[in-house]
């Protein structure tokens, strides 16, 4: 039977300081690889449907680098910073402060909501082929933000 629930670190964890937290989907939904700046990938394969997968940055300014496919995506990021890809395991955070989304090749969607926790922000690498990648941001509801999008800074912010 596969485990349910993984936690990441083991047994290559984050430091106290800013790290750079790599994740690299695999051929399969349940298959992938975790690198904690340069330390040695931690590698997972045939997990569960219903596994959890956890990054924990414990400290100092941290990055999550969630890479896409060569393929079509579709990332998600929700209110409590999980990020989802296609059919893939969610992959969770705790104390990360920002957040790379990397589409690489395909028609990528990306669907970004206005109130996710990254204090440093979500940045998006959207890939090839160039102008056919979509970004969705949607506004939190609450009436008294604004949101601005600034062309020459490629920003979006609530």
């Amino acid at each position: 039977m596969p485990p349910s629930d993984v936690s990441f670190p083991f047994p290559a964890p984050a430091t106290a300081g800013p790290d750079t937290i790599a994740h690299t989907p695999g051929v399969a939904n349940n298959q992938g690889n975790f690198r904690v700046n340069n330390l040695l990938a931690i590698d997972y394969q045939n997990l569960g449907a219903a596994s959890t997968l956890t990054v924990d940055g414990l400290g100092g300014s941290d990055t999550l680098v969630a890479g896409g496919t060569q393929d079509n995506d579709t990332f998600g990021v929700s209110t409590t910073g999980a990020v989802a890809l296609n059919s893939r395991l969610v992959i969770n955070q705790t104390a990360v402060e920002g957040l790379v989304l990397t589409g690489l090749d395909g028609d990528d969607i990306f669907n970004i909501p206005g109130n996710h926790p990254y204090s440093a922000g979500i940045s998006i690498q959207a890939g090839n082929p160039s102008a056919s990648d979509v970004v969705n941001f949607t506004a939190s509801a609450t009436v008294a933000n604004d949101v601005t999008v600034s062309f020459g800074a490629a920003t979006v912010q609530e």
